[in-house]
């Protein structure tokens, strides 16, 4: 994973361009679930999909590695056994998609930082793995690539959720 993050990287400071397409969330979502850590059959991973069929602005295959890279970054800092919880809804004109999980947070200190290209913080990784501390400087790359957000809070009672936004497109079906 930590390859296929470089090579994202590099295109996206090399070309600052995506291919933006309406696609659809809950697809997307799935997809993304194919390509999650083997190391996460683990941990209880879990979707909450909006009552809404819901389409978004994308580069769908830079919005798969974002999902991948949350859910695996999860994974990675959480002890087996944790929940990891996929959702999707409206909010407005924009669709927001979180990851969250029930393991031990991030400090408030390092939280300010983990977007950060190389960051890793001081949080013990579970699964004896190296990190470069592109993953999530990579995510926040993406969604700022499509003029949108990401951000990282407190998961109650404990956890963190990271969540990213994403425009909203309806679909005119009587025009298809």
């Amino acid at each position: 994973m930590e390859m296929e993050n470089i090579l994202a990287v590099t295109k996206l400071e090399n070309s600052r361009y995506i291919h933006l397409s309406i696609e659809s969330v809950e697809d997307v979502i799935a997809e993304s679930l194919k390509h999650i850590d083997r190391r996460a059959s683990g941990h209880h991973i879990e979707t909450v999909l909006s009552d809404d069929y819901l389409m978004a602005e994308m580069d769908s295959g830079l919005i798969t590695l974002v999902i991948i890279n949350l859910v695996n970054n999860a994974v990675k800092y959480t002890p087996e056994g944790s929940h990891i919880i996929i959702r999707s809804w409206r909010e407005d004109d924009h669709v927001l998609i979180s990851v969250s999980d029930d393991g031990p947070g991030i400090a408030e200190e390092d939280r300010k930082h983990i977007f950060e290209p190389f960051y890793t913080g001081r949080k013990q990784i579970t699964d004896s793995r190296r990190s470069l501390g592109l993953g999530l400087s990579l995510c926040a790359m993406i969604i700022e690539a499509h003029g949108q957000s990401i951000t990282a809070e407190d998961n109650i009672p404990h956890g963190t959720v990271i969540r990213f936004t994403l425009k909203l497109k309806e679909v005119d079906y009587e025009s298809v």
